[in-house]
């Protein structure tokens, strides 16, 4: 078989990559990934790197995996797919209070609806109640829209 030169610098890349994963885990892959989910440079390349562990080493980074798929704007599929692996008790008994905190902390429209996302996720109907409950008691109109949005 003939390949093309992109192909094989793909193949290529691919082997480096786990060449430098293979170094992540020697230098101590929870540390690295902890500094990397929180810099937006490295942020992608960790979640796709989560998206492959197996989902006990996912659960140290669960708090920021959540954070990133209910408040930023660039990573919300690739956060929430690595949440997706988790057991579901556990990212709801995990997930679920840090939600109810940032509701709590006067949060947006767009935190509402995206918490609201991630609650239908995982299938946490009680947390799901008290955030649509919370958006129609809002004076934001925004607010409330994702409370009539998520209530039927």
């Amino acid at each position: 078989m003939n390949r093309s030169v992109p192909w094989e610098r793909l193949v290529e890349a691919e082997d480096a990559y786990f060449e430098r994963r293979q170094e992540m885990f020697e230098a101590g892959m929870d540390r690295e990934l902890g500094l990397a989910l929180q810099s937006a440079k490295g942020r992608g390349m960790a979640l796709r790197v989560l998206r492959e562990l197996p989902p006990d080493a996912i659960l140290p980074h669960v708090g920021v995996v959540a954070d990133i798929a209910t408040r930023t704007h660039g990573q919300v599929g690739l956060a929430r797919e690595v949440l997706s692996k988790v057991d579901r008790d556990a990212a709801i008994r995990l997930v679920v209070p840090q939600i109810e905190a940032m509701l709590a902390a006067d949060a947006d429209w767009e935190t509402y609806r995206r918490s609201a996302e991630v609650l239908v996720m995982l299938g946490a109907r009680g947390a799901l109640s008290h955030l649509v409950s919370l958006a129609l008691k809002s004076d934001d109109a925004d607010i409330r829209e994702v409370g009539e949005d998520f209530g039927s």
